[in-house]
């Protein structure tokens, strides 16, 4: 679909009808790694740290909703742990939360994920703090 729109097309273009994110970035919403890695490749070579309205890169939405695929894919290809200071009013109340894509991957017990952005090892051995390791149903 992208060769038959033409190679003038502006990947990097923030859509007015979807928060203002980039092609890139409503693939990675919507986990579209196919899409991803299409928009990455030459000619398009999509930006991978425009940020929508809210201040979301595609590497924060990969690291809030666990897609290490995306996250791996954005990261090969250039995107920064980065992203909006402070918070934001909508209308409807402050945007609070990690700034940041590592912050959000922790929030949310990603840590495959964080361990992949920030380059350190994870020391966390479960997916959610609340889940034992190593327990069985009879554990206590």
């Amino acid at each position: 679909m992208l060769a038959a729109l033409g190679r003038e097309l502006d990947v990097n273009y923030r859509s007015v009808t979807y928060g203002r994110r980039s092609m890139l970035g409503v693939a990675a919403r919507l986990g579209s790694l196919g899409c991803a890695k299409e928009l990455l490749r030459a000619p398009w070579c999509a930006a991978t740290n425009v940020a929508d309205v809210e201040g979301w890169t595609p590497l924060m939405e990969a690291a809030f909703r666990g897609n290490e695929g995306m996250a791996a894919a954005l990261l090969a290809a250039g995107a920064r742990d980065e992203g909006f200071e402070g918070s934001r009013d909508f209308g409807k109340g402050q945007v609070v939360g990690p700034h940041i894509a590592s912050a959000w991957a922790e929030y949310r017990g990603n840590h495959r994920i964080k361990s992949m952005i920030t380059g350190e090892p994870s020391t966390r051995t479960s997916t959610h703090p609340l889940v034992k390791v190593n327990s069985t149903p009879f554990s206590i």
